[in-house]
């Protein structure tokens, strides 16, 4: 096809985006932390939906069924009643865990979903704290990320993340409670919305 001058007109290329940087940012498992990103970097849909399909793959792979659930319908993948079918695969598992504690299996005992940190705490060392359980204890269904993103807008979620890698260094000067307070949020809403529990800082003898 050509302009008005007869030139041939260059085509738009939809993929137009950095390759190389969303691949990297692929090796990643903050789902939804990666999808918005590589939705703001243009990356077509055709490829965000192809790695929300990989999420989902390893997740049920992982059996982190609830996940699963939560991260299909946040992103308005698959119908209600597939939505529904991995909600009650989690409770099924859920239920399962219970009864393999009651029952005194160790190996089945049900573990507390939440990372503990001082009320003082920094981000550095709340995101210390998550590798610590979801690396040496195997507990992949504590994701901060997806939390963020459903229970928080999108300026916080980003603000949070942000410290994890944009603005680590600021991560360690920041405090979690203090950042959340002057977002107008307060500790026990914090701990609510999200997998944190605070304790008290242990008074220096």
């Amino acid at each position: 096809m050509k302009d008005a001058e007869g030139t041939p007109e260059r085509s738009i290329l939809p993929e137009f985006y950095d390759k190389a940087k969303w691949e990297g940012l692929k090796q990643g498992d903050a789902y939804f932390s990666i999808y918005n990103k590589g939705k703001a970097m243009g990356v077509p849909q055709q490829e965000l939906d192809k790695f929300a399909q990989d999420a989902i793959a390893q997740e049920i792979k992982n059996q982190n069924y609830g996940f699963v659930a939560r991260f299909m319908e946040s992103m308005g993948i698959g119908t209600r009643e597939e939505v529904a079918e991995w909600k009650h695969a989690s409770e099924e598992k859920e239920a399962e865990q219970k009864r393999a504690q009651r029952e005194g299996d160790v190996e089945g005992e049900e573990r507390e979903l939440n990372v503990s940190i001082a009320k003082g705490a920094t981000f550095a060392d709340l995101f210390d704290a998550i590798d610590i359980i979801e690396k040496e204890q195997g507990l992949g269904e504590l994701h901060l990320d997806e939390e963020l993103w459903n229970n928080f807008d999108s300026e916080i979620a980003e603000r949070v993340l942000a410290f994890r890698d944009a603005q680590a260094s600021k991560a360690a000067t920041t405090k979690v409670l203090d950042f959340f307070k002057k977002c107008g949020y307060s500790q026990s809403e914090v701990s609510a919305f999200l997998p944190i529990k605070f304790r008290r800082e242990r008074k220096k003898k």
